[in-house]
């Protein structure tokens, strides 16, 4: 089931510094899977985006933070349970 904060998938995901990650693939209770292009897809939690629309997601954080923050699986961040 989507909340009004799950983000579109096909959505554009953008950094707050500007960079772009790839698309949103999959959304699952509160977290999203991006499409990175040319690497291995992860997963986000959805309380990491700033705003968000049908086109785009805009994600809170700059991207030298990405690594502390992707998952590969949804539930995780860094290798913790959350």
């Amino acid at each position: 089931m989507m909340s009004s904060n799950d983000p579109a998938v096909g959505a554009t995901v953008i950094t707050i510094d500007g960079r772009e990650l790839g698309k949103v693939k999959e959304v699952s209770d509160g977290w999203f899977k991006v499409d990175a292009r040319l690497r291995r897809d992860y997963w986000l939690a959805s309380d990491l985006i700033e705003t968000s629309s049908a086109m785009t997601v805009q994600l809170s954080f700059a991207r030298e933070r990405l690594s502390d923050l992707k998952s590969d699986l949804p539930g995780t961040r860094a290798g913790v349970e959350v």
